[in-house]
């Protein structure tokens, strides 16, 4: 039995002799038609005695792979799984800190303002001035610098050299903040001087009240100019306030992040005149987007690495059942 001679159908053909070993490892078909000397016909490959237990093992392996196929598939698609819902989470998570951290700089804003929509201080040194000679050629001058100077009669005029004030006011928009710069240039008498009309400095005083402590909108805040003039410098963790172009035209002073007044605004009673400029900046909160990514990166690789060995334990539970 040991020498024992097999044969196969190739078609129509007859192969073989072979040994059993040898058809074991041509690793026929079931269906494929084989005969030995024992046999008094061809039967399929599959209903002989001789390979029963080598057709058993077959399907065993055959059954083993689809089942080992079959689990790395759903192994894959659980790790797929484990990872969207990993960036889902670190996704929603980095979202909620933004919208807290904004919330946090949002209180910073309204701990300046005070629970007001404008506010303004101011900042004063002593005047320097120089009484100036107003000859035709310094009118002239003067007129194309000054707002409302054509219809003036002035006695005196006093160029500022050095000192004066800074008014910064604060507003807030529907859509951002504007901080207003006014800072006090040159000044001039319309009585004469044998008539009491006060000091260069009394003028620049009361010129400074009115804008500031007497102004319409009631937005003075006294020791608010330190706050004021640092708006700007305002930050979190993710956001800032940033000097950029208005991003919408609501209630903006100017459609421009910065801007300085092309000629000179006054402040004037019956006695004299005080000039100023005004320079702005239009802020509004900005996301850093460099920290907020780096934020999402870490928030990712958080959760991706839980996923992970989430996914690993999973793994070697099954192993282990």
């Amino acid at each position: 039995m040991g020498n024992k001679e097999y044969f196969y159908l190739d078609g129509a053909d007859k192969k073989g002799p072979y040994s059993k070993q040898e058809i074991i490892d041509l690793k026929l078909s079931g269906n494929r038609l084989i005969f030995s000397e024992d046999l008094n016909k061809w039967i399929p490959y599959q209903e002989s005695e001789d390979f029963k237990s080598v057709i058993e093992e077959t399907k065993n392996e055959t059954q083993k792979l689809k089942v080992k196929k079959n689990s790395n598939f759903t192994n894959i698609l659980v790790l797929l799984f484990l990872i969207l819902s990993a960036s889902a989470i670190a996704y929603y998570l980095t979202e909620e800190f933004k919208r807290k951290d904004l919330q946090k700089l949002e209180n910073k804003i309204n701990d300046v303002f005070n629970k007001k929509h404008e506010i303004c201080d101011y900042s004063k040194s002593y005047v320097k001035s120089k009484p100036t000679q107003l000859d035709d050629i310094t009118l002239i001058e003067i007129r194309n610098n000054k707002r409302y100077f054509d219809d003036l009669d002035l006695y005196d005029y006093y160029n500022c050299e050095s000192g004066g004030w800074t008014v910064y006011t604060l507003k807030k928009l529907n859509h951002g903040y504007d901080l207003i710069k006014s800072y006090s240039t040159d000044m001039g008498f319309k009585v004469p001087e044998s008539t009491y009309r006060g000091s260069v400095q009394d003028a620049y005083n009361e010129a400074m009240e009115y804008l500031s402590v007497e102004n319409a909108h009631k937005s003075y805040v006294a020791g608010s100019y330190n706050r004021i003039s640092t708006f700007n410098e305002l930050n979190s963790d993710l956001h800032y306030v940033g000097n950029v172009h208005p991003t919408r035209s609501t209630s903006v002073t100017f459609r421009s992040k910065t801007w300085n007044s092309a000629s000179e605004f006054s402040i004037s009673n019956e006695n004299w005149i005080v000039w100023y400029k005004e320079s702005g900046n239009h802020y509004e909160i900005v996301l850093d987007k460099d920290d907020y990514y780096r934020k999402l990166l870490i928030n990712l690789g958080i959760c991706i690495a839980i996923a992970i060995l989430t996914f690993l334990l999973w793994i070697y539970s099954l192993k282990n059942k």
